[in-house]
């Protein structure tokens, strides 16, 4: 009989699997692009505030950026790499990582800060995209 951990593994892999968009995870600028599926996240956030009345406490709440990757696809996430992601009939989006969660039922979950159209346009300049790779995201 499995425990809870592994059902709970299995379940939320069932999530990932319903939910998960085809993208490119570049380690840095002369990595090598990995293909991965991951899951965009948003997770509610509240500053550390000093306050004793949190009677308005969905006022200092805000959404942060997250992609949840499954674990099998990337050993670890470092620090600043990018990942570009590209929804049917929707421009080139790309997110620059930051602070990640370790490793948790079979997923990594990254916080992550979405680049401009100008960021994106000169990041896309820097790289080789003549790889087959590249082609999954139209470019």
């Amino acid at each position: 009989m499995a425990g809870h951990a592994e059902r709970k593994q299995r379940a939320l892999a069932r999530v990932h699997r319903t939910f998960e968009r085809p993208a490119v995870h570049l380690p840095h600028t002369a990595g090598q692009p990995v293909a991965v599926n991951i899951r965009l996240h948003e997770k509610p956030t509240i500053e550390s505030k000093q306050e004793d009345d949190w009677s308005n406490a969905a006022a200092y709440s805000e959404m942060a950026d997250r992609i949840v990757f499954d674990a099998a696809e990337v050993q670890s996430i470092r620090l600043k790499s990018y990942t570009f992601y590209k929804a049917p009939g929707r421009e080139l989006q790309v997110f620059i990582s930051g602070p990640s969660e370790p490793m948790r039922e079979g997923f990594i979950r990254v916080e992550v800060t979405p680049l401009s159209a100008s960021e994106i346009e000169a990041l896309l300049d820097t790289l080789d995209l003549s790889a087959p790779i590249w082609e999954t995201l139209g470019l």
